[in-house]
């Protein structure tokens, strides 16, 4: 049965709902609406709405207003669309986009695909190995010091100095403390980071059904990743990806690459990020 909770929240059922936030439906439930076990389907009001998935495969759409977003556990679609949204995948792979407007889009744990799309958005993977896209106009790309991968950092996809990109740095660290270093990997280094699993369930049915039915390689979900974000990881064809690897000189570790750059596009591109703008959402 769906309703406000007596803590604050307007609770949806366990089963797998579809629900549209009305205007003024959440008014005085400072925690938000809450899906609880099923895929849940959420479109957020006019309004600045707060809405976590929870448990479940779920698909989150804000709609207008400054809205707040998680996806909660499992593999989950958070889409800011209009505003200035923040929105989290939170656990899961989850497929997190930020939509029209300055945007704070998180990944949270595990593996995910960030997109800003337009505005001027702030883009944190959080925990696990994941895919940054800031799309048009200058964008932040937080590498977390706390969150590196032995093996791998982040992947920024779409990193531009030119456009007024910027890479935020944690922890204390400045560009005094990395070594930039050109370098190639192959296509299916990046692919494989990727929760293939993300990208497929976020493409329209029939390509979904085409891809799950198909032998996937790196150059098919490559394919599939140009369709949601129009990046394309191999311009060249020849299953090699080049660009530039953000290393921490003391210690060794991969922060983040950054994929079809050279060192000298992105020297010069580095600010701090504080414990407090790290701490939202």
């Amino acid at each position: 049965m769906t309703g406000p909770t007596p803590d604050g929240f307007y609770d949806l059922t366990s089963e797998a709902d579809n629900f549209q936030i009305t205007p003024g439906l959440l008014n005085g439930l400072p925690q938000g609406l809450r899906g609880l076990d099923g895929n849940d389907t959420v479109v957020g009001s006019s309004e600045a709405d707060i809405v976590n998935g929870n448990q479940g495969n779920d698909s989150l759409t804000g709609s207008t207003g400054d809205d707040f977003l998680r996806g909660g556990r499992d593999i989950d679609f958070v889409f800011g669309d209009e505003g200035n949204d923040l929105v989290n995948g939170n656990k899961g792979n989850d497929y997190v986009v930020g939509g029209v407007g300055n945007d704070t889009v998180r990944g949270g744990q595990d593996q995910d695909i960030l997109l800003g799309e337009a505005g001027n958005d702030i883009l944190i993977g959080d925990f696990g190995v994941d895919g940054l896209v800031g799309g048009s106009e200058a964008d932040l790309f937080v590498l977390r010091t706390d969150a590196i991968d032995p093996t791998a950092g982040d992947f920024l996809l779409d990193f531009q100095q030119a456009q007024g990109d910027i890479i935020g740095l944690t922890g204390g660290l400045t560009e005094a403390n990395l070594v930039l270093q050109e370098r190639s990997v192959a296509l299916s280094d990046v692919t494989n980071s990727f929760p293939v699993e993300t990208i497929i369930a976020s493409l329209p049915p029939g390509i979904a059904a085409s891809l799950a039915n198909t032998q996937l390689t790196p150059e098919t979900i490559a394919t599939g990743f140009a369709g949601l974000t129009g990046v394309i990881l191999d311009p060249n064809g020849d299953g090699q990806v080049s660009g530039t690897s953000i290393v921490i000189a003391a210690t060794g570790q991969e922060l983040g690459f950054a994929i079809n750059t050279t060192p000298a596009e992105v020297a010069g591109s580095f600010a701090p990020v504080s414990d407090a703008q790290l701490a939202v959402g």
